[in-house]
Parts: structure tokens; sequence; C-alpha cells
């Protein structure tokens, strides 16, 4: 990531469904299981920015990360032990880059989930996880990586789900009977 990505993202200083942020810390899959699981459901996904402390009643001031909390993001760790949270797997990645003062910024990637959305497995008291339990960026609050909490925004999930699982099978080559397909095709056509 280039200073200039990282300048976008953290331009405004506001989480959005697509941008949490975190303070200053190590990995920590307890820290960081429920905002990877929200991310995934998100439309595109979302990043999790490391090194924006939140100031009360004034949003968040960049406080970058130091070399020791730089170390302990190590992908292959990080994946080890997020996997017993996820069903389907999550992926992700971690990436570090220096904001225009130099500061240094941890950053992790979520993709959306591929065909079905990520369903929470692992009930967790120190990473305040519920299974099962599909985690979302809520948009009927304040912006927040918590369980799904209103129609609008599981309808969404399941509508995205559903046209990706159709695209599938229009790749394989397999249709549903016509009664089936039309009724799809009526239900989902505004969604082209």
């Amino acid at each position: 990531m280039t200073t200039k990505e990282l300048e976008e993202l953290l331009e405004g200083g506001i989480e959005t469904p697509r941008i949490e942020y975190k303070g200053r810390c190590d990995w920590s899959v307890n820290l960081f299981a429920k905002g990877i699981l929200a991310m995934a459901n998100v439309e595109d996904g979302g990043r999790i920015i490391i090194g924006m402390e939140e100031k009360k009643g004034v949003g968040y001031e960049r406080v970058g990360i130091t070399k020791k909390e730089k170390s302990t993001f190590i992908y292959d760790n990080m994946r080890d032990q997020f996997a017993s949270f996820a069903s389907p797997h999550v992926k992700f990645s971690v990436d570090f880059a220096c904001d225009k003062k130099g500061l240094e910024f941890a950053i992790i990637t979520v993709d959306e989930f591929r065909e079905v959305p990520v369903i929470c497995i692992k009930a967790s008291n120190a990473a305040g996880t519920k299974a099962p339990v599909i985690y979302y960026r809520n948009t009927d609050k304040k912006v927040e990586s918590g369980p799904i909490s209103n129609y609008h925004d599981l309808r969404d999930l399941l509508e995205r789900s559903a046209l990706k699982i159709r695209s599938r099978w229009k790749r394989l080559g397999v249709s549903a009977p016509d009664s089936v397909q039309k009724a799809l095709d009526d239900e989902l056509g505004n969604l082209r």
C-alpha cells in the first residue's frame, strides 16, 4: 500500500462500513476476530487500520504503531489463529504503510465472502464473539462490528449471496427449471 492510498483511507478520520480503526496494539485474535468476521460480510470487504486512537468526542488521532507492535502482525500466525472463528474461510491480508508524516500503520484487508455469508463458529468471551452469529458492519446505528441487527442489512447480505451462487451456476452451465429460473429472475432482476 502506498502513502497516497493510506492517506485516502485516513482522510476524514471517521469509521465507515468499510473502514474500522484500532488504536496502537499488538496482534491478538481476540481483539480482531469480530472486525474480520464483520468485514467479510460487507459488500467489497473492508479494512481495519491499526494506529488510530479514539479521542472521546473528537474522533480519531493518528498515532501509528511501533516496531515491536508491527512485529506481532505475522500473516501465517494471524491466519492460523483466526481460522477457528469462521465458516466458510475468510480471505484477508496484512500490509504496512506510512502516512505523509512518516507514522507507520498496519492495515488488515478483508475480502468479501466468496459465495455464502461468513458465520462466527466460535463463542469466545475474550473475543466478544458468539456462535452461531453473522457479524456485520451495521448501518442502522453508529457504525460498528456486531451481530447483524436489521432487516435491510440481512436482506442485502442474502441477496448478494444469491447473486454470487447464481453467477457460479451460470459459469458452470447449470440452469434451474424454467419456473424456478423465472422466479429467480423476477426476484433478482433489479440487482443485476
